[in-house]
């Protein structure tokens, strides 16, 4: 299981049926990465770039958390947590 990747750089990157429960994702870059199936339970975004994402779905997005400055697709929304 991942447990961080602050400031990663995970272009194209497949985490598809990855289990990134409780990981911290915080300012990312992920852009056009796979989360297809992905788990992101209490999985932090904060600041991360999404909007390139593929396979997020709002299921998805419920159950991780970010903050104003991450860049998420058009769809899903997610929660801001604290």
């Amino acid at each position: 299981m991942l447990t961080y990747a602050f400031y990663g750089d995970c272009r194209n990157a497949s985490f598809r049926g990855a289990n990134l429960s409780g990981a911290s994702l915080a300012h990312a870059r992920p852009g056009g990465a796979d989360l297809t199936g992905a788990r992101l339970t209490i999985t932090s975004i904060k600041g991360a770039d999404l909007h390139r994402a593929k396979g997020m779905t709002q299921a998805q997005g419920d159950q991780a958390c970010d903050d104003a400055e991450t860049r998420l697709p058009a769809k899903p929304r997610v929660k801001t947590c604290s």
